[in-house]
């Protein structure tokens, strides 16, 4: 039985203290960078995809918007192998049709789409059949 001036809760101070859960390094040791707090990594883009295929430059798909009777974008830069598509959300029907006579659409109704991957580089100009002031441009580099 422990006397009246022991409290069996108390530390002693005589004893070596187990650490507390925080494992702190002594200041000045060769570990010391690990534990101060780093800044964050700069933020890094995005790579191309499908979901940013609206953007100049693009890989593998890209589309060009119909719309108030425009191409949206009106030039658009693409690798060789890109796959363009038209989405025509206008309320009139139109044409894709390249001057150089490479690609041709046809009629493409309101909700309708048209695509064609170009494998060549150079400069592709397209217009409308239906609204020759409707004019784009394609780059496609090498």
């Amino acid at each position: 039985m422990a006397s009246d001036g022991d409290d069996l809760s108390a530390p002693d101070p005589s004893e070596p203290q187990a650490p507390t859960g925080s494992s702190q390094q002594p200041q000045g040791s060769d570990d010391d960078a690990s534990t101060q707090p780093q800044p964050a990594p700069e933020p890094q883009p995005a790579p191309d995809d499908d979901q940013n295929a609206d953007s100049n430059t693009a890989s593998g798909s890209s589309t060009v918007a119909i719309s108030d009777f425009d191409y949206q974008p009106g030039t658009l830069t693409v690798p060789a192998g890109t796959t363009i598509t038209w989405r025509n959300s206008d309320v009139a029907a139109h044409t894709v049709t390249a001057d150089d006579s490479t690609f041709d659409s046809q009629r493409i109704a309101p909700d309708g789409s048209f695509s064609v991957t170009l494998d060549e580089p150079g400069t592709y100009t397209y217009h409308c059949e239906f609204h020759p002031n409707m004019e784009a441009t394609i780059e496609v580099t090498g």
